[in-house]
């Protein structure tokens, strides 16, 4: 894909916050936006060591000699973007800019320190006004693009195969820090750039601290082990957790997994784009509290997920506001009992499945869908086909590579594709009589996670 023609997408969303906020200019400064802007992968590390400036007919970014070859290789001869490194401070760069492009309101994001607003508030001329961002660029970034979902799917790849590769080492002898050690080790050594977070392992009373960190414990055969991990793939995040037995459950093991898992389920479908975070939190209280352990789940259901490991849009219980339909979210509900064992099962999903299926399609990848995982789409027409012969279309020009064997439509259809003279209703009525139909909208970055 041409990433220039994805940069300039992103900076165009950006343009349109500033035209409609009467911004001649802004100034970024935080890591993981100018990662967005920018798409340098790979480049960005901890340290505050870069600036842009961005106006409705440029682009700027102020860096120095640790990051500036990084910077060119990453971005070739032929980016959107000037790049420099010349030494001088980045409050004195900015307002530099500030003044060279004549800019008269000049946002600036809330992230930077109050030092580098103080000297930046010193060094321009008292008509230049310098309101805050206030997290709109965190806002911009929660619809992910094409480019994006490719790159949350890896590092939700390796994540998941690695999970397959930890049961088959996990034992009863060995130690918290021996587990990580060798679930870390084999992500880092199949593709992942580094890992999402401090890797958690918390087996037996331990998992009932949500974030244990690992240690000497020795495993025990009867052990609970929740394992919260994930793989860094060219800056962006994966996240999963899962909770497994060593040795046969007991009953009440088995009983609080079942709880767990079936409230996993049910706020997954009830997951559709524009649904208010917290109501979908809210579901994930009330199925734990009607199951006896509303106590023993205290955090929220789950967060955005991408070139930050939490980011927006959530499902907490402060979150008012609606979940974009391309956002990339976690469920992740738990029961933890202290003094005995904790359960927690988390994936990352994304609340769009047109988008999902796009990128399949752009990127020549099949994809197996199930009826839980079809969302409406509340198209104008649509399609599906096997063989190469269509027989249901879900977009205008795109073919979609999917196993029929794998594809039910969900109902209800558009008004006009419920009518009987749709050429496909026979098929779909079928569909509805077998009893195939159902709803979902948040499907798993990486499809095969839900059968492990």
């Amino acid at each position: 894909m041409d990433m220039n023609k994805t940069l300039e997408g992103r900076l165009a969303s950006l343009r349109r916050l500033m035209a409609d906020r009467g911004y001649d200019a802004v100034v970024l400064r935080n890591n993981p936006d100018l990662r967005w802007l920018t798409g340098a992968e790979r480049t960005f590390d901890d340290e505050s060591a870069h600036t842009a400036l961005v106006t409705a007919e440029g682009q700027w970014l102020h860096t120095d000699s640790r990051y500036f070859n990084t910077f060119r290789e990453r971005l070739g001869g032929d980016s959107v973007w000037d790049i420099d490194q010349d030494v001088v401070g980045h409050a004195e760069w900015a307002a530099a800019r500030i003044a060279d492009t004549g800019s008269r309101t000049v946002a600036i994001e809330d992230t930077a320190t109050v030092a580098f607003l103080d000297e930046l508030v010193e060094r321009t001329v008292d008509s230049v006004e310098l309101p805050r961002l206030h997290g709109d660029i965190c806002d911009l970034r929660m619809v992910k693009d094409t480019e994006e979902l490719a790159l949350l799917r890896e590092a939700q790849r390796i994540t998941d195969e690695a999970f397959e590769h930890i049961c088959g080492y996990i034992r009863a002898g060995l130690t918290e820090q021996q587990v990580r050690v060798e679930l870390e080790n084999y992500m880092l050594t199949h593709g992942a750039d580094g890992l999402s977070f401090g890797t958690i392992i918390a087996a037996g009373p331990n998992g009932a601290n949500p974030h244990a960190q690992p240690g000497e414990r020795v495993i025990e055969q009867g052990d609970m082990i929740v394992m919260d991990y994930g793989a860094l793939y060219h800056d962006y995040h994966a996240d999963m957790t899962r909770t497994v037995c060593v040795g046969e459950p007991s009953a009440k093991q088995r009983e609080v997994y079942d709880i767990v898992r079936r409230t996993h389920e049910a706020c997954a479908a009830a997951i559709r784009p524009g649904v208010i975070g917290r109501e979908v939190h809210e579901l994930s209280v009330r199925l734990i509290a009607e199951a006896g352990y509303g106590d023993c789940y205290g955090h929220g259901l789950g967060h955005g997920v991408g070139i930050e490991i939490h980011e927006r849009p959530n499902f907490g219980r402060l979150y008012d506001k609606p979940v974009p339909a391309g956002s990339v979210v976690t469920v992740e509900p738990g029961i933890y009992l202290p003094g005995e064992f904790g359960i927690r099962l988390e994936d990352c999903g994304v609340d769009d499945l047109l988008m999902l299926l796009k990128f399949c399609v752009l990127n020549g990848l099949e994809l197996d869908i199930y009826a839980r995982d079809i969302p409406s789409l509340g198209l104008k027409r649509a399609s599906a086909f096997t063989g190469g012969r269509t027989i249901y279309s879900m977009a205008d020009t795109i073919n979609l590579p999917v196993k029929m064997t794998h594809l039910q439509i969900q109902m209800p259809l558009p008004e006009e594709l419920s009518s009987s003279g749709y050429p496909g209703r026979s098929m779909l009525a079928m569909f509805l009589d077998a009893g195939l139909i159902q709803s979902r909208a948040w499907i798993p970055l990486y499809p095969d996670m839900f059968e492990r």
